[in-house]
């Protein structure tokens, strides 16, 4: 069985890599390789989607919106919402027998754009409905219906990405101290 990827997982997984670059305040190019390798292990189709770039205008777009403090709120309500629900009113089925709601059985060719035309029409209902379906403290590594999902988003960043980011936090420090001494 191929695995192509639906819309609507390159949805949670931007969200997921937004909510991680808000939250970890680490560098974006490090969240995004995390997220970019993870679902190229997973998915077959997906060499279109540019995480980083999805990440980057998302996050441009909550500073736009005015979301502030509310952005990882509002991305995770977004990404429990696409992982739950087909539309507002109809539930995902992930207990079907016929087909796997997590493989698509055609390929999608999806892009980041997909996602942000997405996230602004889910924004549209939130501001004028205050609709929400949600479940407080939400996200895709705590879900139990993907194992590969949830292991990807859990997993940590690479050995290789913390030394690098050691390794400049050590420069910015001598730099630091080096114009203190001057």
């Amino acid at each position: 069985m191929s695995k192509y990827c639906p819309t609507w997982i390159i949805d949670c997984i931007i969200a997921e890599a937004s909510i991680d670059f808000i939250e970890l305040e680490v560098g974006l190019e490090f969240i995004s390789k995390k997220y970019t390798e993870g679902i190229r292990n997973i998915y077959e189709d997906v060499e279109n989607v540019n995480i980083y770039e999805g990440v980057k205008r998302m996050v441009e777009f909550c500073v736009s919106e005015e979301l502030n403090e509310n952005s990882n709120i509002i991305l995770s309500q977004f990404s429990y919402y696409k992982f739950y629900f087909v539309n507002k009113n109809t539930q995902r089925n992930f207990s079907t027998l016929f087909s796997n709601p997590f493989f698509s059985k055609v390929p999608r060719f999806i892009t980041e754009e997909d996602t942000l035309k997405n996230f602004y029409s889910f924004l549209k209902i939130y501001k004028k409905f205050k609709f929400v379906h949600y479940k407080e403290g939400w996200c895709l590594k705590i879900q139990e219906e993907n194992e590969d999902l949830k292991n990807l988003a859990s997993q940590p960043l690479s050995e290789d990405i913390l030394q690098t980011l050691v390794d400049v936090k050590k420069d910015q420090e001598f730099q630091s101290d080096w114009f203190k001494k001057k």
